[in-house]
């Protein structure tokens, strides 16, 4: 056994919608090498496998996506010998042109 035979799973993921992309976002561990991320388009079928992005920094941008579709997203941690960990719930987003709407005050 070497010392990533066991892959700390991936916490506080979390999603960041924007114009025709969004930011997945995670806590990194030093113990990742990468991470593999997984797409559905939908609320029904099969998840795709995006590929391999780089663990270092937390972050994750999938871009060229159409704005007001839903997505889901799980991602699933490398290790330096190449062992995955477990991976993530499936989390739901969905690209906006504006995600973030103004408040409005009641009057």
């Amino acid at each position: 056994f070497t010392a990533d035979d066991q892959i700390a799973p991936i916490t506080n993921f979390r999603i960041i919608n924007l114009p025709e992309r969004v930011m997945l976002e995670f806590a990194p561990d030093p113990g990742y090498t990468a991470v593999r991320v997984f797409r559905r388009t939908g609320l029904g079928g099969a998840f795709t496998e995006l590929g391999e992005a780089d663990a270092s920094n937390g972050l994750v941008v999938d871009a060229g996506l159409v704005n007001d579709q839903d997505y889901f997203y799980m991602i699933q941690p490398i290790g330096e010998s190449g062992i995955t960990g477990r991976k993530t719930i499936a989390l739901y987003a969905e690209p906006a042109v504006d995600p973030y709407q103004p408040e409005v005050a009641a009057v």
